[in-house]
């Protein structure tokens, strides 16, 4: 079995991510940065969902290869939970581009706020802790990316080993 490293990485940030929000200065910015507090939210629940999933395929699988349970009912099930877990990772997938869409709104519209001030020292404190959030948000971005390239491979892997069964 591939190793967990990158989704452990990618679930232990997401985890921490969870509801940051930045402070934001006008109306539309706290929409925006609300709505990206949501968006984080739900992904941290879509994969946590899937992990969960994939821990209890796991188990699933072990308890088949140790002969701890009858193969035939174990292996039909097994089955059933590698398409549910298919489904519950396609609905993390989905929720993370999301998060990652309203990050970019946020970015944009707290730019659009940055450039709109006319006092440099309160301009300049802004544009740090904008650019803050964002090194923030890619080093979370990556640790999802690096997870997403791990899983797909793992997937494929894991669906041939139950086939071979």
């Amino acid at each position: 079995m591939p190793r967990f490293r990158s989704i452990s990485l990618a679930l232990t940030v997401c985890l921490m991510f969870g509801t940051t929000v930045t402070q934001a200065q006008s109306k539309k910015t706290s929409k925006e940065a609300e709505k990206l507090a949501q968006a984080g939210t739900t992904a941290r629940q879509d994969i946590r969902s899937a992990f969960d999933l994939l821990e209890g395929l796991f188990a699933q699988y072990n308890a088949i290869m140790d002969g701890s349970v009858d193969r035939k009912p174990a292996y039909k099930e097994l089955t059933r939970e590698v398409k549910s877990a298919d489904k519950s990772a396609e609905a993390a997938r989905k929720s993370i581009d999301a998060m990652k869409q309203q990050a970019e709104k946020l970015f944009v519209v707290w730019q659009t706020d940055i450039d709109s001030m006319t006092d440099a020292d309160l301009k300049a404190r802004h544009q740090s802790r904008l650019e803050s959030r964002k090194e923030r948000y890619t080093t979370f971005n990556d640790a999802i990316a690096a997870a997403r390239n791990e899983l797909s491979p793992f997937f494929k892997s894991l669906k041939d080993q139950i086939a071979f069964l």
